[in-house]
């Protein structure tokens, strides 16, 4: 389930599950959103740049790491899909990866964060337990109006998946199970500058969910975890002026228990 929320991300945090729906905004803002979705593209000699400036990330000079920092981030949103190409891609350390999403993170149009489904008084955030479900926060961070594929038809119901750390090291990517659909076709929604987008995320539901981790009754664990938001190209999302992309929310610990 997906909503739009057109209140401050503080004032959701605070009023917990209330939302409020949001209409679609008029198609006359669609001019604006062409440069907010296809950013400057580089030559070959600056995406070369780019790949040395990566492996200095992995420099045990910090000075060396902070200059090739400042030089990523000074490349701006044409940055943010290279790096993205470079950090699936590469047999990169997990800490250099790690640096590669806080590079991106301001760059692009949109923000991705993870709301559990409570936080305990030690700070501990129980992704989900004695709550069956988790909210996925989408955040339209730049300046004019972004167009994002809604979760209801095909186009948009995959773009939703999580990375998962178990406390044994295992990776685990969980993804939506594929479905048969009685009607679809290619529908969006237009996000203004700095409102929201929520995902109601039920890991102990209908099997809607590919790879969720469950637990036995009783038992009680920690992980690590991002969302990852995917749009891929198409002749759809061209033609619709839909943002494409990748985004992820930053790898945190959670709670789960049953």
């Amino acid at each position: 389930m997906r909503i739009s929320l057109k209140i401050p991300f503080v004032l959701f945090i605070a009023a917990g599950a209330a939302c409020l729906l949001a209409d679609k905004d008029s198609t006359g803002t669609r001019t604006e959103t062409i440069a907010a979705t296809q950013p400057a593209q580089l030559t070959a000699e600056q995406k070369a740049e780019l790949e040395k400036l990566v492996a200095q990330l992995d420099s045990e000079d910090f000075k060396t790491r902070d200059a090739a920092t400042q030089k990523l981030k000074d490349f701006g949103q044409a940055v943010v899909p290279v790096l993205r190409e470079i950090a699936v891609n590469s047999k990169l350390s997990p800490e250099v990866k790690a640096r590669i999403d806080l590079i991106i993170a301001p760059l692009s149009p949109l923000s991705v964060r993870i709301v559990p489904g409570r936080f305990h008084l030690n700070g501990e955030a129980e992704l989900y337990g004695g709550t069956k479900h988790f909210h996925v926060v989408i955040t339209n961070t730049g300046t004019k109006p972004i167009n994002l594929w809604r979760e209801w038809c095909s186009w948009g119901y995959f773009n939703l998946s999580f990375e998962i750390i178990d406390e044994n090291g295992t990776k685990t990517t969980v993804s939506k199970v594929d479905r048969d659909w009685s009607k679809n076709f290619p529908d969006f929604d237009t996000l203004p500058p700095g409102n929201h987008i929520i995902f109601e995320v039920d890991f102990l539901g209908d099997k809607i969910w590919k790879n969720p981790p469950l637990l036995p009754q009783g038992k009680t664990t920690k992980l690590k975890m991002k969302a990852v938001y995917s749009s891929h190209k198409s002749a759809d999302a061209e033609k619709n002026l839909i943002w494409t992309g990748t985004v992820c929310s930053p790898e945190e610990t959670y709670t789960i228990y049953r």
